[in-house]
This record gives C-alpha cells, structure tokens and sequence, in this order.
C-alpha cells in the first residue's frame, strides 16, 4: 500500500510538463534572444524543465517535511 503526499508530486510533475511547453518554442525556433536550436533546443528544454523539478523535489526530500 502506497502512502504519502501524491497531490504534491502531481504538481511537480504537471509543473515540469508546463515549463517544458513554454521553453520547447523558445529552444526550437529561437524567439527573442534565445537562439534556433530545432531538435536539440528540445533537448535542452527537456533536460532543464527536468533538472528543476528534480532540484525541487531533492531539496523537498532532504528537509525532512
């Protein structure tokens, strides 16, 4: 049996999801400063919406709340 705080991770996954649609265009085609990357500024926007949430969640898991 699964006990815990699944809402919580929920957002934070649904969070990631989001900054990952909002940095996907500006990765791809390069709107304002941000260069065109095409396929691999999906990659980037990928791996950077990732690595915040799970900064997030590893700060989260070691203060013990």
């Amino acid at each position: 049996m699964g006990l815990g705080q699944t809402r919580f991770l929920m957002y934070l996954s649904a969070s990631s999801l989001l900054l990952n649609a909002v940095l996907d265009p500006l990765f791809i085609f390069g709107w304002g400063s941000f260069p065109a990357w095409g396929v691999a500024g999906a990659a980037w926007a990928t791996v950077l919406s990732r690595a915040l949430v799970a900064t997030v969640g590893l700060g989260l898991l070691f203060s013990g709340k």
